[in-house]
């Protein structure tokens, strides 16, 4: 029986071959995972109101407790993972003091105008403003913000009173309307 040189270490150098591109492949997808989980984890315990307890990369499982105005968990998963069918989180509920939570709620709950709300910074327990409002509404704020979970009080002295100036102008308006010739002011 004849014997052909050369075919059996051809056989094992590519038999060898293939299984480094195997290997190869397996690595670079494992690596890029755990890459992707790391980054995954590390934006959810960064995200204000968001509480990780559990988490298990094989899975895509995580569990933990969010407030309700924390983003939705599975939001960052699909930032970061192609199939959001993967995803499986359980995330109980709870209020959050965090004061980037405790402005979103503010922001929420307050009957200000916006350029008021858009100002709202946490500051010690104390919420501050500025911007323009009526007394009215700041008086209702005031009493509000302190039912609000995680407000001690309010500083709303950078808030201009809108009603004041509305009041200065109504009497500057009614100077120039008696000072008018043939003009009577009633009332």
């Amino acid at each position: 029986i004849e014997r052909k040189k050369g075919r059996g270490p051809r056989l094992a150098v590519a038999f060898l071959a293939v299984v480094g591109i195997a290997i190869a492949t397996w690595l670079f997808f494992d690596i890029r995972d755990r890459l992707r989980w790391g980054d995954f984890l590390e934006e959810l315990e960064s995200e204000p109101g968001l509480v990780l307890t559990a988490e298990n990369r094989g899975d895509r499982m995580v569990r933990g407790l969010r407030d309700p105005l924390a983003e939705d968990p599975r939001a960052f998963f699909v930032r970061h993972f192609d199939d959001a069918d993967d995803y499986a989180g359980s995330f109980g509920l709870f209020r959050s003091n965090d004061p980037a939570i405790v402005v979103r709620r503010a922001r929420r709950d307050l009957d200000l105008p916006a350029e008021v709300k858009e100002t709202f910074r946490l500051e010690e327990g104390v919420l501050q403003a500025s911007g323009r409002a009526s007394s009215d509404a700041l008086n209702i704020a005031d009493a509000e913000a302190r039912r609000i979970p995680g407000i001690e009080g309010t500083d709303f002295s950078g808030v201009q009173r809108s009603d004041a100036e509305a009041r200065a102008a109504r009497r500057e308006l009614l100077g120039r309307l008696a000072a008018a010739e043939g003009v009577v002011i009633v009332g």
